[in-house]
């Protein structure tokens, strides 16, 4: 593959050229970040991604928004700080999409582990966080840090059957919709000017000289585009190596994967549970839970990363012996998650089966002697947007850019507060009576943008209705197609929605997004035996077919 093409073979290309003052490569969590921060920065801007907005790493995750308790173990108080306050700009960006929720850990066999220590971090947690709800509602407070007796975890946790003393308890953030999260940010960097392609493919490089000018891409109806720009972020994670290859040494992955199971042991709460070297997360989810994280070293096409049945039966061995009690079966697993990271080091400089706990920002001036290029990557949801909006001000002072404001507009779907109450107000004015449910889940994935929803249900009334099994009214299918850039019936399942992020909906439900996508959409026959397909084998790639 050439992997970077002179500007002057170009010169007679009748390809058009927008330029851009930053293009993007890559869609998940901190291309779409980059993107917005950039737009909002009065940048001009271009996102693109091979596939679906957060369709890849981004979709492996536990939705956790984590305060950096972790890091006062290693008295890392600076990253401590930045998770504090990187939770809390996410409560405030995007409240509709976000809560506080309690998590556990429980006493063990060594002294960091013990009542003491635990009750010696607690203090420290409350202190170091000590402005965790400045500036927030009622609705996302985060509580004090505290310590449970052995008495406490019998009458709270009465079905656990945990052998330990005592607990920490402390409260974090829950992401509800990590994939509309995302897409909040990318719609966001829309709103405010962006040109945001999904199903855009970069091919190579535009060089001219030792600077890079941008990319060479293909879109989605596989049209050639030269898409220029003065400065370029890859944001594409595992296949960063894909368009500059470091010869110089070759860069580690690590396969990462979650499973989610329709059982649930701890409530409401989510729970670590630690034996020797194994550390896995409880984070209760629709009414389940989901499991992880467990890491491979991955080697291979990046594209063909797919969790094996194998694996989940692994995993399950491994939760088991973990936790007797859970009594895992295979049957147990509906979903799961699978995606590819930046892997850790050990000292001597060898790829440890860990993902980097760091930001990695690459600026390939320095690596490669070619200016305009810099790569971005990262594994958590926590600190992206608050990395991004640093990496912006890097950029912006590189392309001499003065950012004029410090208060951006507000997040797609966070631009007023509102709730089910106005929801169910309006949407009965429209003449539209959903039910209550339905409500909650547009209010908890749309937010202010709601009267869109409503607009397309009083279109037809059978996109009022709801789709079989869930809350979600068919006029969200039709929201995806017309104001969300849902390309395929995939989009919406796993990524627009959560329909089909628990469980499979079901043959029928598919059967019925992909009926309303080919009205909207005019496909045929064969397009859409091609879209019930791709579903089938999103779930095939996850470790099993659908049940």
């Amino acid at each position: 593959m050439d992997r970077g093409t002179d500007r002057q073979r170009h010169g007679a290309s009748n390809m058009k050229c927008p330029g851009y003052d930053v293009l993007i490569i890559g869609a998940g969590i901190y291309g779409a970040t980059l993107a917005c921060r950039a737009a909002q920065a009065g940048l001009k801007t271009a996102l693109i991604d091979k596939g679906d907005f957060g369709g890849e790493a981004s979709a492996n995750s536990l939705k956790i928004l984590h305060g950096g308790l972790r890091y006062l173990q290693q008295f890392d108080l600076p990253r401590m700080r930045e998770s504090i306050k990187a939770r809390r700009d996410a409560f405030s960006a995007l409240p509709y999409l976000t809560r506080p929720a309690r998590f556990i850990a429980f006493t063990g066999n060594n002294v960091k582990r013990s009542r003491l220590a635990f009750g010696v971090a607690g203090i420290f947690n409350d202190i170091i966080s000590f402005d965790r709800n400045r500036g927030l509602p009622a609705s996302h407070i985060i509580g004090r840090t505290a310590t449970w007796s052995r008495q406490d975890i019998l009458k709270c946790l009465p079905d656990a059957d945990i052998d330990a003393d005592g607990a920490l308890v402390w409260s974090d953030g829950i992401i509800d919709n990590t994939e509309r999260f995302t897409l909040a940010y990318v719609m966001s960097a829309k709103q405010s000017g962006a040109t945001v392609m999904n199903y855009t493919k970069a091919i190579s490089l535009i060089k001219s000289g030792s600077r890079i000018e941008g990319v060479n891409a293909i879109d989605a109806d596989g049209n050639p585009l030269e898409l220029c720009a003065r400065f370029t972020i890859n944001a594409t994670g595992g296949w960063l190596d894909g368009l500059l290859p470091d010869q110089s040494r070759p860069r580690a992955y690590v396969k990462a994967y979650n499973l989610v199971v329709n059982r649930n042991w701890f409530g409401d709460f989510g729970v670590g549970l630690e034996r020797g070297k194994r550390n896995y997360f409880f984070a209760p989810w629709h009414g389940g839970t989901m499991i992880g994280t467990e890491y491979k070293l991955f080697t291979g096409d990046v594209d063909a990363c797919k969790l094996t049945s194998q694996e989940i039966e692994e995993f399950i061995s491994a939760v088991n012996e973990l936790y007797p009690q859970a009594g895992l079966a295979i049957n147990d697993v509906v979903f799961s998650h699978v995606g590819i990271l930046p892997a850790a080091y050990d000292k001597r400089g060898n790829p440890e089966p860990l993902p980097s706990g760091k930001i990695q920002i690459i600026d390939y001036r320095s690596s490669h002697s070619l200016d305009g290029y810099m790569a971005v990557s990262g594994v958590k949801y926590t600190t992206a947007d608050f990395r991004a909006s640093k990496v912006i001000k890097l950029v912006s002072k590189k392309l001499q850019h003065s950012i004029q404001t410090e208060e951006f507009p507000a997040l797609y779907g966070a631009e007023k507060p509102c709730d089910t109450g106005m929801f169910l107000r309006d949407a009965g004015a429209a003449g539209w009576r959903p039910e209550q449910e339905t409500a909650n889940w547009i209010i908890a994935n749309y937010g202010a943008r709601y009267p869109e929803l409503i607009d397309i249900a009083i279109e037809r009334e059978k996109w009022r209705t709801r789709l079989d099994g869930s809350p979600i009214p068919a006029a969200a299918v039709v929201h995806a197609i017309r104001r969300e850039m849902a390309h395929h019936a995939t989009d919406f399942i796993f990524r627009r929605t959560d329909l089909g992020t628990f469980k499979h909906p079901g043959n029928e439900t598919v059967e019925t997004v992909i009926a309303i996508m080919a009205e909207m959409n005019n496909w045929n026959r064969t397009r859409m035996d091609g879209e019930r397909m791709a579903v089938e084998n999103h779930y095939e790639k996850l470790g099993f077919r659908s049940k």
